[in-house]
């Protein structure tokens, strides 16, 4: 019976395929036609229009809407890519309390959206601006130079992201309680400078808005566990293991640099019209190195502080 099972089952396949050979075509071009590729839609521009590239200031407000949109795309795989609701980071919510909440990874490929949503996007704008530019003033130039450094500092963002969310995934999930702790420590530090952006964005004209800026620098390098001491302790402790130690510090660098890249941005894309107000927040506003000089000193006061209590 096995021999005569086998034989017929042979049989059986030959004849279904001698039958269906001549309708193989037919039978592929229906199966395409129910079930289609999915297609990979992308961003499009929403304000480059060939009809104003001869005007300058309409150009040039062109380009600061289409880099608002920009940022608007990397705002959503920013967030995600720390595993936040955009919802709750636009809210009044106590983001320590919501990274508590969200301990769930949010499923994300950076690479997938950057390219659906941001790299054309960006392309379109650095295209637009090099074909405005010859009919600006040297001023005009400068703004349309800035406008293009914002939407590289928005790239740079997602990048900077992307090279922390294979660890920050893992981590926010672990069994290591100091580990996890530090990495929503980098979320809800990232939560609040993506927050504080949208305070500014709402309030163009307000300078405290703008200048507040200056505390993300400050308070990124303050927080930084790298620098405040906190890292040495737990590997002193063995409450890390040196892989993730490794990571950790990476990781603070990245988390540093999508901070500082946002904050450059912000001050370019959410600063007054007004030129003179714009002026003035950027002479009071601090540069990196004086950030990085205030940083230094407060956390040398609370080192001396800690040492002066034992």
């Amino acid at each position: 019976w096995t021999m005569k099972l086998a034989v017929f089952h042979s049989i059986f396949n030959t004849i279904g395929i001698a039958v269906m050979m001549p309708f193989t075509n037919q039978l592929v071009n229906f199966l395409m036609r129910i079930m289609p590729d999915k297609k990979l839609t992308r961003a499009e521009p929403k304000y480059l229009n060939d009809s104003v590239i001869e005007l300058p200031d309409t150009a040039i407000e062109a380009v600061r809407k289409e880099t608002l949109h920009l940022y608007d795309n990397a705002f959503a795989i920013i967030a995600h890519g720390l595993s936040l609701h955009r919802h709750d980071i636009l809210s009044e919510k106590d983001l320590e309390e919501v990274v508590k909440s969200e301990s769930k990874v949010m499923p994300i490929d950076i690479d997938e959206e950057y390219n659906k949503n941001v790299k054309g996007l960006y392309s379109a704008i650095v295209n637009f601006i090099s074909r405005a530019n010859v009919h600006m003033t040297p001023a005009q130039s400068d703004e349309l130079f800035r406008l293009r450094a914002a939407g590289r500092d928005i790239v740079e963002a997602i990048k900077d992201t992307k090279h922390m969310h294979k660890n920050l995934k893992q981590y926010i999930v672990s069994d290591n309680e100091d580990i996890r702790a530090e990495y929503n420590s980098i979320r809800v530090q990232l939560g609040d400078v993506l927050r504080r952006l949208a305070e500014a964005r709402n309030e163009p004209d307000d300078p405290t808005s703008i200048l507040s800026l200056d505390a993300i620098k400050l308070e990124m390098e303050e927080n930084d566990s790298t620098a405040n001491g906190i890292l040495e302790m737990l590997i002193r402790e063995s409450r890390i293991t040196a892989p993730m130690a490794t990571s950790l510090m990476n990781d603070s660098a990245y988390a540093y640099d999508v901070a500082k890249n946002l904050v450059q941005m912000g001050e370019v894309l959410f600063a007054s019209h007004d030129p003179e107000q714009r002026d003035i927040e950027s002479e009071l506003s601090l540069d990196e190195d004086e950030a990085e000089q205030v940083a230094a000193e407060v956390a040398t006061e609370k080192l001396q502080a800690v040492s002066g209590n034992r």
